[in-house]
């Protein structure tokens, strides 16, 4: 037998953009493949901690998460790369001292900065990732 390793991203591939849900064809499609042998992978730009719970009930075999710097096979990580702390907290400092909005990504949370952006789309995020219980421990300058 033919087996096949398949990478699917979230938005718009297994959550649809204009419902949020997962496509009950979707489910359908997924068990289908994994019943026939496939590997399946979630390949986001996410952190892993991005990924909606959701997702993580279907049958994927692991996940390619932050634009390749996290992966896990068979629920064990087999690649993960981080920023080195000092270089993170020269970035935060800089952002801090400039004024500048963003978002620090990492498996475990993600982190904003503590005052409230001039940006409509990052305060959207922040509301959507709070809603998942995620970023709301710590601020980016909180280290």
């Amino acid at each position: 037998m033919n087996r096949a390793a398949l990478f699917f991203d979230i938005d718009g591939t297994v959550l649809s953009e204009i419902t949020k849900e997962i496509p009950a064809s979707t489910i359908d499609a997924l068990k289908r493949a994994h019943d026939a042998g496939h590997f399946l992978f979630i390949n986001t730009g996410r952190t892993y901690c991005s990924v909606p719970v959701e997702l993580k009930k279907l049958p994927f075999d692991g996940y390619l998460c932050g634009c390749g710097i996290y992966f896990t096979f068979d629920e064990e990580v087999i690649f993960e790369k981080h920023l080195d702390p000092e270089r993170g907290d020269e970035i935060a400092d800089y952002m801090t001292k400039c004024q500048i909005d963003g978002i620090f990504e990492g498996a475990e949370d993600v982190y904003f900065t503590s005052r409230v952006s001039r940006f409509d789309r990052l305060e959207n995020t922040k509301k959507y990732m709070n809603n998942r219980g995620l970023g709301i421990e710590r601020y980016m300058e909180q280290r």
